[in-house]
């Protein structure tokens, strides 16, 4: 849960101030972690899950526009998992360290792909996130999540970065 987070966060942050103060972290390692655990402590992995979920339900990426040349469908799998590698204000890159496309494997299918956003759920994502059993599915030039093996919800679970 978020407060679980939240908690582990703060007794990090405590093992963080040890070190520092033993001179095993420098003053700008310190600096960098407290920031790391602030973002991950900030980080609410069943509000971004349901957000998403609302938007598959509601057939969101249905409502936009097609994008013109890019009407072949394509579908990509993350092998366990598909991680966002960009925040933008209006989506996410996402990406997965095994795409799969259909029989290929591997690097020369590895290109990320956007994932078109509200801006107030675009913001809820963190670099570095990841969602299990989700495939991304492009229709009308448009990528959208769908749970792997035929799953009614878009993926199974959200991790923090």
């Amino acid at each position: 849960s978020h407060s679980d987070v939240k908690k582990m966060a703060a007794a990090l942050k405590a093992v963080v101030a040890v070190y520092a103060r033993g001179g095993w972290l420098t003053a700008q390692e310190r600096k960098d972690l407290e920031e790391q655990l602030k973002d991950a402590a900030s980080f609410d992995a069943e509000k971004l899950g349901n957000a998403i979920k609302r938007l598959h339900e509601s057939g969101y990426w249905d409502t936009l526009p097609p994008v013109e040349g890019m009407e072949e469908e394509d579908m990509r799998g993350g092998n366990g998992r598909v991680e966002i590698e960009e925040v933008r204000k209006d989506g996410w890159m996402m990406t997965s360290p095994h795409w799969w496309r259909g029989e290929c494997w591997g690097p020369s299918v590895a290109t990320p792909v956007f994932l078109i956003l509200p801006p107030k759920v675009a913001k809820l994502g963190r670099k570095g996130a990841s969602f299990s059993c989700m495939e991304l599915v492009r229709k009308r030039g448009i990528w959208r999540p769908q749970g792997a093996c035929d799953m009614d919800s878009p993926f199974a679970n959200v991790y923090p970065p």
